[in-house]
């Protein structure tokens, strides 16, 4: 309601001074509110679609990391390894993934795997060794 108030306001206005000075504003607060209208239902569709893609990207991501401990035994340190040259570590437009080596408790080192979504939630994994497994991983989306 709080995005409508000021289009219906303009639609107001405009029907208003189309009628007072004969001007023909009208047509643009029609298009305007047909535009907004069409946003409001197309964004949950394109929203769902880059959440999903960008959940894919970190998929093959963390499989990497994965790979690259079982195959020398440690996490790497950072995602500038040029190990991940050929993955995708951007989650959604001009968004990183952010990795960081946590903790070490009992030998384990903890990784955090993370993104910041568009519409301000942070999407974090945390895993170790023993938890690890490589199955679809089920973000945690917070604020």
């Amino acid at each position: 309601m709080y995005v409508a108030a000021p289009l219906i306001v303009f639609l107001i206005v405009t029907f208003y001074l189309d009628i007072k000075f004969k001007t023909k504003l009208k047509r643009y607060s029609i298009l305007a509110a047909i535009l907004f209208i069409c946003c409001l239902l197309i964004f949950p569709r394109v929203k769902a679609f880059i959440v999903k893609d960008t959940e894919i990207k970190g998929q093959k991501l963390v499989d990497a990391i994965q790979n690259y401990k079982e195959k020398n035994g440690f996490w790497p340190q950072s995602l500038d390894d040029p190990y991940f040259n050929n993955y995708s570590k951007t989650a959604i437009v001009q968004r990183p993934f952010y990795y960081k080596l946590d903790k070490n408790v009992g030998g384990d080192t903890t990784v955090i795997f993370y993104f910041y979504s568009f519409d301000g939630l942070e999407a974090r994994l945390r895993i170790n060794s023993t938890e690890f497994k490589s199955e679809k991983i089920i973000w945690n989306y917070s604020d």
